[in-house]
């Protein structure tokens, strides 16, 4: 499973995991629907066809980003989601109020006996290669049932194999040694978002996240402080460096800013992309404010990067014009900077994975399908254990998860 952490109590309120109960993300319940897959529920209910067997198929029409592949991710959020599906009273009293008021009481009755105990799930393995129209999830079980799951799979599902397949496509571009890190929070899509673009960008195979919240639920690297010396090769905190290079900064120069006025994202960003070109490092630094800011952190990396060996791309000359530059808020040498980073990135061999070949993108080893599909969900409870985090991203063959 994925989620590391056991449900806890805090001041005697709900068990539960940050954001999550019982594994699984505390929005994501019965009413996380469309209106119309209720009010469809009400009508093979009122026909007599609401326990008739049923199959419905999640599958997509096109791959994203004009590509040739999509991974398959959110598999083990749709189970969590059936596993503790059951309308509170608080839901069969809301729906109450939004049906017609002729519909029938019997329905609310059916509503509160509704649970996962009669569906049978076969899905993909998550973090697999898939293809347009090839079903991704088979649900087998009572018409209404499966039709209340619809929306709530689509949206588990869609968002997560997005983010998957942009990861994915990031790795191959870039190959394999090069350190790609996730710290895209602050432009999430609200913090559900930010989760979940946190979880699925290290299955589509990122190292790290600077999400730290996502790195105690899932056990995600935290990979934005560590770095190794360059000649030592000892593990070092460049990110506890860099924050004391900063302090002694603004002890030992009149910078006319105090600590609280510099940007500690700013900071963390800036180590983030040391962390990733050490021998290349170079920041924009009028994100926030360039001389109150920007030049401080920038600085501040730098001189720790010194320390572990490394040398900033960023001259003298780049200091000392940052003052004379700021008022007018252009720096001239920016875009050739820009064609140097793309310049050493070429020489690491990144061309030998062309940017504009989606063929080579989708790596299939035919030999190592052997099914299709696997049940996870029978008779109310997960029938095939799910892998964990590191497992998925590895691709590793399903016996080796049972």
């Amino acid at each position: 499973m994925a989620f590391i952490l056991p449900s806890e109590s805090i001041d005697g309120s709900p068990t539960c995991n940050g954001l999550h109960m019982n594994g699984q993300d505390s929005l994501v319940q019965p009413l996380l629907t469309d209106f119309y897959q209720i009010t469809m529920c009400y009508a093979y209910w009122k026909t007599g066809t609401h326990n008739e067997p049923a199959v419905f198929d999640v599958f997509f029409r096109k791959n994203p980003f004009h590509g040739e592949f999509t991974v398959f991710a959110g598999l083990e959020d749709c189970l969590r989601f059936v596993e503790n599906f059951k309308f509170s009273q608080s839901d069969i009293e809301y729906v109450k109020k939004i049906l017609p008021e002729n519909a029938e009481p019997e329905f609310y009755e059916y509503l509160e006996t509704l649970d996962g105990s009669h569906l049978t799930i076969e899905a993909v393995r998550e973090g697999s290669v898939v293809f347009p129209k090839v079903p991704l999830i088979t649900i087998y079980g009572p018409l209404a049932m499966c039709q209340l799951l619809e929306t709530s799979f689509l949206n588990l599902v869609n968002y997560a194999s997005l983010v998957a397949t942009n990861a994915a496509r990031f790795r191959q571009a870039s190959g394999a040694k090069l350190s790609l890190l996730e710290f895209g929070l602050r432009r999430a899509q609200g913090p559900n978002g930010g989760l979940t673009a946190s979880k699925y960008c290290y299955i589509g195979g990122f190292d790290g996240t600077s999400n730290v919240l996502a790195g105690k639920l899932f056990g995600i690297p935290l990979k934005l402080r560590s770095l190794n010396h360059k000649e030592t090769a000892e593990t070092m905190d460049l990110f506890q460096a860099s924050i004391e290079k900063r302090g002694w900064l603004l002890d030992q120069m009149a910078w006319g800013v105090v600590q609280s006025e510099v940007s500690d994202g700013e900071l963390t960003a800036f180590v983030a992309y040391a962390i990733a070109f050490p021998d290349s490092f170079l920041a924009l630094i009028d994100t926030y404010d360039v001389l109150r800011s920007g030049v401080v952190n920038f600085v501040a990396v730098s001189l720790a990067l010194h320390d572990f060996g490394y040398r900033s791309m960023g001259s003298g000359r780049t200091i000392r014009t940052a003052k004379d530059k700021a008022e007018s808020g252009c720096d001239e040498d920016h875009d050739s900077r820009q064609e140097e980073v793309l310049s050493n990135l070429w020489k690491k061999r990144i061309r030998d994975s062309r940017f504009d070949d989606e063929s080579k993108r989708a790596l299939v080893n035919a030999s190592k399908i052997i099914k299709l599909h696997n049940v996870y969900w029978k008779d109310g409870v997960l029938s095939t254990p799910l892998p964990t985090l590191n497992e998925i991203k590895e691709h590793p063959s399903p016996e080796s998860w049972t």
